[in-house]
């Protein structure tokens, strides 16, 4: 003990272990404590101790919610959220940390008092408000929406972002509010956008767009297998609103949303006319993108919907229009087979835009050119048999989509000649009104018709003077004309 002594270091080192070995006479009897410590004392103590040490944590992640405390009756709410929002800049941690807990128990109300720390000059403040402010915001969302999902026959009136446009849009149904919910579920931030600034809903749809178009190329089989609907359709809803800028990245990545395993199930299962409407909402955005359009042209002729009319008039009066492009609009109106729309493809007859070649050593042989599905077109649409137009082997497979291969002319002087016996055709069945008139300069004017089109003789069918394109539900798919009469019906093309 002597030779530990000399060395003041090791008798301090050691004299936690050697004291408690000492006899009771040995040891040092501690300070006396005060009889009773007063609250006062124990909060210095506290802050003394808090003081001491490192401030490590300060910044992080707001603690579990802690039970709430009581609040005086005599307190008024909005200064004690005051006095607690000021309270997340204290330099003691265990006091913002107890601060955080409080206001996290706050219902909503404490959100417009948290929007002023937000934008705080104190980075602790900023990160805090923020964290409380999500929290108190995503259980004041789960809360309404259970509400209203519980809500299916709409009774109580509830609003959720984005049900306005939806049920307009939609519908209001049992089945529709489902679905509605689904796509808040999934989108909760992207649906709460699109009832704001057009600008912010267009940076947070097109972040969306790009991590499902990601998802779908580079997610895995699995990932996109299970994803469920409600996401991809969110971002379609958005996106169909035309107030809410899309930039044309995010436009042609968009298209593939409806490749989408859960898109495509839906868009023939139980949900698919609430679905669909979706995607011709989508489909009907104005767009001066021809890839967008074309694309979205193959969704409304893959699922039959009837505003692809509009995108195909479009398309194939378009200046420019690659011959792919039209290729896809006549298919279209093939498949749709509405004969008022047969006079779109006679400006197409003489358009000899390449589309298929099946025999690449001699460009003139067994090709398929716009001009040729455009003659296609016309017959079909018109009810006559391709084989008298020199059509012979051309098929519709499925009855909708055209075999290329089946229309391809073998020689020119063979497209030329069914060209030229279709044009005769024309002139004598479907010649534009006063034609007659004017080719006959001897008729006198009493022997002509008091109105200035002639009477339409068998097989005429008088042009419409308007294009307009009417609702779906109120388009006549089948319009009787005297063209029926005359003209055979179209079956086989065989």
């Amino acid at each position: 003990m002597k030779v530990l002594a000399k060395s003041g270091l090791l008798a301090i080192a050691l004299s936690g272990i050697l004291l408690p070995c000492l006899s009771p006479a040995q040891t040092v009897a501690p300070a006396a404590l005060p009889a009773k410590v007063s609250d006062a004392d124990k909060t210095d103590a506290s802050t003394t101790r808090d003081s001491q040490q490192p401030d490590a944590n300060r910044g992080d992640g707001v603690a579990p919610p802690a039970a709430p405390t009581a609040t005086p009756p005599d307190v008024d709410w909005s200064q004690r959220a005051a006095r607690l929002i000021q309270q997340l800049g204290d330099p003691l941690f265990s006091n913002r940390e107890a601060a955080s807990d409080q206001l996290v128990q706050m219902d909503g109300r404490i959100r417009s008092a948290l929007a002023a720390a937000i934008h705080s000059k104190d980075a602790e403040v900023r990160a805090r408000a923020k964290r409380i402010d999500s929290v108190i915001s995503e259980r004041d969302f789960q809360r309404r929406l259970q509400a209203f999902a519980g809500d299916l026959e709409g009774k109580e009136n509830l609003d959720l972002p984005g049900w306005s446009r939806f049920r307009k849009l939609v519908g209001e149904d049992k089945a529709a509010r489902e679905l509605f919910v689904d796509m808040q579920r999934a989108e909760p931030k992207l649906m709460e956008s699109s009832v704001g600034a057009p600008a912010a809903a267009a940076e947070v749809l097109s972040d969306r767009i790009r991590d499902s178009f990601m998802l779908m190329n580079f997610g895995g089989v699995q990932s996109r297998v299970n994803r469920p609907v409600g996401g991809p359709l969110a971002i379609m809803f958005v996106a169909s609103d035309p107030q809410i800028p899309l930039s044309g990245d995010a436009a042609q990545q968009m298209t593939s949303l409806t490749y989408q395993p859960a898109m495509q199930a839906n868009l023939t299962g139980p949900r698919a006319p609430l679905v669909r409407r979706v995607l011709a909402a989508w489909i009907s955005r104005d767009t001066d993108d021809v890839n967008v359009m074309a694309q979205n042209l193959a969704a409304a002729a893959n699922y039959n919907l009837p505003e692809g009319l509009a995108l195909a008039k479009n398309l194939l009066t378009k200046p420019g229009t690659q011959p792919y492009v039209k290729y896809q609009g006549i298919s279209y109106l093939i498949k749709a087979n509405d004969k008022q729309q047969a006079e779109l493809l006679r400006p197409l007859l003489g358009d000899n835009g390449l589309i298929a070649n099946f025999n690449p050593n001699q460009q003139e042989k067994d090709s398929v050119r716009v001009c040729d599905l455009a003659l296609f077109g016309m017959v079909h649409l018109l009810g006559q048999k391709p084989n008298d137009f020199g059509m012979p082997r051309v098929k519709l497979q499925n009855g909708q989509h055209v075999d290329l291969q089946s229309l391809a002319f073998k020689t020119e002087d063979d497209r030329k000649a069914a060209l030229k016996k279709w044009d005769d055709w024309l002139k004598e069945h479907r010649e534009p009104a006063g034609a007659k008139e004017k080719s006959d300069p001897a008729a006198k004017p009493s022997d002509r018709p008091a109105e200035s089109p002639t009477p339409a003789t068998p097989g005429d069918a008088p042009r419409p003077k308007k294009t307009t394109v009417p609702p779906a539900a109120d388009r006549p798919r089948d319009l009787k004309s005297e063209v029926d009469d005359a003209a055979p019906d179209a079956d086989a093309h065989e």
